[in-house]
């Protein structure tokens, strides 16, 4: 919400949060006032704009827990001309937040997510970067309550023009700004980075035990042996960062997932605030469906109307939301997702139709939760399967379902980049495309200290496994102009990394990935999916 907005809901409240952040950053010094005149006339165009938003937050348990208020700078005015390599960061990979998490469930963690308070503000603005940014009316009388000097600096029309100091957020530089001086603190009290992700750190206390944390921006998810290892970490961190905000417990609110520790055989990870939400947004009532996707998924009807602008907008939202709840903590949406991804630039009446479908089955299972538990975290399995020529071009579609014990560290669903000549043919670039995120995983845990066996890949076509295992085809003329991708398999087979290992069709989970299915086949995929069985 914008401030007036909040104010108009929440009162005091709200008021109390704007005052609040703009106090902040007058405390951190982010900003010195400039006067109008002092700038030159071709610098004035640069001049940024800024926005002050203010959110409700909840708690783990889906409590109300306070208003939130935050001032962003207008990056987007920034120059064009700024090298990405320059103000780009990274953040946290969703399959390593979950490996993390899993591993700290099967090993009793004591775990804790911690929020450093105006973090980017920690940072300042290279010497040679100058950023000036003007604060509207209602803005700077806020500004001047607080430190009067400021009114020396006012406009005509009301509003304030500062330089800044700190890494304010919303500019361009900001990110890359905090993530090098996190960075640096970090490796201060004694942690490494993982060479596979960067947001990823990990540290060995004195008695060996390994504490782990992964960090996307200002929000760190920390593990440790036991409640002592983890002080102590929390002791290290507020004496490098400053006032921290420590959550701890057995539930966690962390990337607006709800991770729930508290069960013995198994992590649960929910969404279902956002999927409440977003249910209430597409007035869906008491509709229900009893599978994402008709068996009809596939299938385009070009005679089919093209949607109004409007529903145009409200499709391409719904599916990016709905594709942001998939590829987290509602994977049995996927394969349906991913189809409506591919039409939302010309979307018809009957993509729209599909997209409701979608939503009946969300209405119908909203309580779903994924499930996770690593027992077995030391194993990667993962089942790659593809279904041939089922799109209209002609082209296969993959499943990719990667689990470290019980439930997916990560999962795919997506449409074949180039035409397959047979079914064999599109489960190799099912099998060559997911082994790069196979590989990813087992490289990430072993650099996390794990030693690994060879991760099993199982698929349920043996000509694709009889090539990957030979590296040369029977009938060369017909499969030579693929040979590159049993090559890289077969490589990675003899190194010892994975090794491929037939599954029937029956058990393959990766069958929900690839195809629309119906009744008690899609139930009991969908189960084994998203880790209710095994």
């Amino acid at each position: 919400m914008t401030a007036r907005q909040a104010i108009d809901k929440l009162g005091n409240a709200a008021r109390k949060s704007v005052v609040k952040e703009i106090q902040q950053l007058l405390d951190r010094r982010s900003w010195h006032g400039v006067r109008m005149s002092n700038i030159p006339k071709e610098e004035r165009k640069r001049i940024i704009p800024c926005k002050l938003f203010v959110k409700e937050k909840y708690s783990a348990s889906g409590d109300f827990e306070k208003v939130k208020s935050r001032l962003v700078a207008g990056g987007h005015r920034q120059d064009a001309r700024l090298n990405k390599d320059k103000t780009c960061s990274p953040t946290v990979a969703t399959p390593s937040v979950f490996m993390l998490a899993t591993i700290a469930q099967a090993e009793s963690r004591a775990i804790a997510t911690v929020d450093i308070p105006g973090a980017y503000l920690n940072a300042h603005m290279p010497g040679n970067v100058r950023v000036r940014m003007r604060l509207d009316a209602s803005i700077s009388n806020v500004v001047i309550q607080l430190n009067p000097s400021y009114a020396q600096f006012v406009c005509d029309d009301g509003s304030i023009i500062v330089e800044l100091d700190k890494a304010l957020y919303g500019l361009k530089e900001s990110a890359l700004l905090w993530y090098e001086l996190l960075c640096e603190r970090l490796r201060s009290i004694g942690f490494k980075q993982n060479r596979y992700d960067r947001c990823v750190f990990n540290r060995y206390e004195k008695d060996g035990t390994q504490c782990s944390l992964c960090v996307h921006v200002d929000d760190f998810m920390i593990t440790a042996k036991d409640e002592d290892h983890l002080e102590h970490v929390l002791n290290d961190m507020t004496n490098s960062f400053g006032d921290i905000t420590v959550t701890r417990g057995r539930k966690h609110n962390y990337l607006g997932m709800v991770f729930n520790f508290e069960q013995q055989d198994s992590l649960e990870i929910s969404m279902l605030s956002a999927v409440e939400e977003l249910l209430n947004s597409c007035d869906v009532g008491s509709g229900i469906a009893s599978s994402p996707a008709t068996v009809n998924l596939f299938r385009i009807d070009a005679s089919s109307n093209l949607l109004s602008t409007g529903d145009k907008e409200f499709f391409h939202s719904v599916v990016a939301s709905l594709l942001y709840l998939s590829k987290r903590v509602r994977p049995d949406l996927l394969l349906a997702i991913s189809f409506l991804t591919t039409r939302v630039q010309n979307p018809t009446q009957q993509d729209l139709c599909k997209l409701m479908r979608v939503l009946k089955y969300l209405n119908a299972t909203k309580d779903l939760v994924l499930h996770l538990r690593g027992d077995d975290f030391l194993c990667i399995c993962a089942y790659i399967d593809a279904s041939f020529a089922v799109h209209d071009d002609y082209k296969s579609h993959s499943g990719v379902f990667v689990s470290i014990g019980m439930g997916p560290i990560f999962v795919k669903s997506s449409k074949q980049r180039l035409n397959s000549k047979s079914s064999t043919e599109a489960e190799m670039i099912a099998v060559s495309d997911g082994l790069n995120h196979v590989l990813w995983i087992r490289n990430y845990l072993c650099d996390q200290g794990y030693k690994l066996p060879a991760a099993r890949i199982f698929q349920d076509n043996m000509s694709a496994i009889a090539l990957f295992k030979t590296g040369k085809s029977a009938s060369s003329m017909r499969t030579r102009h693929i040979a590159i991708r049993f090559y890289f398999v077969k490589d990675r087979m003899d190194s010892g990394e994975v090794e491929v290992t037939f599954k029937g069709t029956d058990d393959m989970i990766a069958d929900i990935l690839t195809k629309p299915l119906q009744g008690t086949k899609f139930k009991e995929l969908r189960d084994r999916l998203m880790g209710y069985t095994k």
